[in-house]
C-alpha cells in the first residue's frame, strides 16, 4: 500500500507542478491511549516535495483539493500542520503535495504525522537525499502488529454524553477475528 501511495503522490505532484517530486515521505500516525502510551495507527500522512523554480512556497492538499494550490499567506487552517513545518525550516521555496489518509473529522490523526512527514521531506531537499518508501512512526510508539493484538476503534455516537450503551464492549469483544 505504501508504494501505491508514493506512486499516486508522484503522479499528482507531476500533474499539479509539471515535474516529479524530489522526495516523498510517509509517516504513520499514532493514537494516544493512556498517559505516555501511543499506539501506532495503520494510517498517516504522505508529503511529496521539490524546490520551486521561482523561490516561493506552495501547497496542494489531496484532502482539500477544492482549494487548489495555496501559499503560506493564503492557506487555511487545514494547512496549519504543513505550514508549521515549512515556517520552522530554513528551506527556500518549495512545492508540496500532502495527503492525510484520514479526514480531520475522525480526530484520529494528531497533526504530528503531517508535521513530521513535511519536516523529513524538507530535510531531504536540504540534504539532497531522497526519503525512503517506508512507514515511519511520528514518535515512539507501541506497535500492535507483532503482538497478535488488534486495535478496534468505535464511534458509539455518544459525543456530548457521558455514558456508553450497556453491552457495547461485550458485543465488540465477541466479534470474530478478521
Amino acid at each position: 500500500m505504501i508504494h501505491e501511495e508514493f506512486q499516486w503522490m508522484t503522479r499528482l505532484f507531476e500533474r499539479v507542478y509539471g515535474t516529479p517530486p524530489a522526495t516523498t515521505r510517509y509517516v504513520l500516525g499514532t493514537l494516544p491511549l493512556l498517559d505516555g502510551l501511543d499506539v501506532l495507527l495503520p494510517w498517516g500522512a504522505a508529503v511529496a516535495a521539490a524546490r520551486s523554480d521561482d523561490g516561493t512556497t506552495s501547497l496542494f492538499s489531496m484532502n482539500h483539493h477544492d482549494h487548489g494550490v495555496v501559499t503560506p499567506s493564503t492557506a487555511g487552517d487545514w494547512a496549519r500542520d504543513c505550514m508549521t513545518a515549512v515556517t520552522t525550516s530554513s528551506a527556500p521555496g518549495t512545492n508540496l503535495v500532502v495527503n492525510r489518509e484520514l479526514p480531520a473529522e475522525t480526530g484520529l490523526l494528531t497533526g504530528a504525522e503531517t508535521i513530521d512527514a513535511t519536516t523529513r521531506a524538507l530535510q531531504d531537499l536540504q540534504d539532497g537525499t531522497t526519503g525512503p518508501a517506508t512507514a515511519e512512526p511520528a514518535r515512539a510508539t507501541f506497535d500492535l502488529s507483532g503482538t497478535g493484538l488488534r486495535l478496534l476503534l468505535i464511534d458509539v455516537g455518544t459525543r456530548g454524553q457521558d455514558t456508553v450503551r450497556p453491552g457495547t464492549a461485550k458485543r465488540t469483544a465477541a466479534l470474530p477475528k478478521a
